[in-house]
């Protein structure tokens, strides 16, 4: 019997390389070599054309979508196309949103606290603080003093798509003033590598392995489900995911089966794209758990 997602049917993030075969489109993700079928909507067919070299040959785009029940993903919204081949290397984490303009060069990184803005020109970079009440419109107005002087920041975002000079599309249009100086350029949402991390793994079996999915939930949640194949229930293990600055994936649980019980389960990307067991762990030992993406 399938085992039921926590949030089936909810819509992900996804990364990676799109490519067209007449009126049908695939992904392959960042760091997986498995191609999955895209359900075209208007606006991935409209950004595919715009900015593909030619038609057939693949692109990076940034998606959301929802996986349907034949192993196809419904396309809902296109976040980002036409960056390099090297986008995946591009982590952003802890960037909420990356504007940026190029005519003078500019870029603004809005984190959880603060905006960093770095402007070569002048050889700056200031760090503003963010109020408690800014950015719900994404909108941002902040001071800081400096060593000699004081700075005023003014910033928002506008939901128009914006492509920049290198080409890349993305949803937002930014403008930003800084002491007084007027900047226009385009934004991104960010956290991307923290982001496509959601979703389903599982590992292939053989006939002394216990069957592992793992659930990456939003909000940092993980659901871990162990069929021991003995023919009792399944185990649910509960707790949250972390990704490291090392691109490692800890996974610290508090709750088993409904009752409490800590583990801590470390694992690393392999080049195909799995994520394999590193080192000992208090619920598989030493065996090199393998997990794949899966829907």
């Amino acid at each position: 019997m399938p085992i039921q997602r926590e949030n089936a049917g909810a819509e992900e993030f996804m990364r990676g390389t799109v490519r067209s075969e007449g009126d049908r489109f695939y992904l392959v993700p960042c760091f997986s070599k498995e191609q999955r079928e895209l359900r075209s909507s208007s606006a991935l067919k409209a950004r595919y054309l715009e900015h593909t070299p030619a038609p057939g040959l693949p692109i990076y785009m940034e998606l959301m979508g929802a996986p349907q029940s034949d192993l196809s993903w419904q396309v809902s919204n296109v976040m980002l196309a036409g960056d390099t081949v090297n986008a995946c290397d591009r982590a952003l984490r802890h960037v909420h949103y990356r504007a940026q303009g190029w005519s003078p060069r500019w870029l603004a990184d809005i984190g959880e606290e603060q905006i960093t803005v770095s402007y070569p020109k002048e050889r700056k970079t200031l760090k503003f603080p963010i109020d408690q009440l800014d950015g719900i419109q994404l909108e941002w107005d902040s001071r800081m003093a400096g060593a000699d002087a004081s700075h005023s920041l003014q910033l928002s975002l506008l939901s128009q798509g914006c492509t920049d000079e290198q080409g890349i599309w993305s949803p937002w249009r930014a403008t930003m003033t800084l002491d007084g100086e007027m900047f226009s350029g385009c934004a991104r949402a960010g956290d991307v590598s923290q982001r496509a991390l959601q979703g389903r793994y599982s590992n292939e079996l053989d006939d002394a392995m216990t069957f592992v999915v793992m659930d990456l939930l939003p909000d940092s949640r993980v659901q871990m489900l162990l069929d021991y194949r003995n023919g009792e229930p399944l185990s649910v293990m509960k707790g949250r995911w972390e990704l490291k600055g090392n691109g490692r994936l800890h996974l610290f649980f508090s709750e088993r089966d409904q009752q409490p019980e800590q583990a801590i389960l470390i694992l690393k990307r392999g080049r195909s794209g799995q994520f394999v067991q590193a080192g000992y762990s208090d619920i598989f030992g030493r065996d090199s758990l393998r997990l794949s993406r899966s829907e």
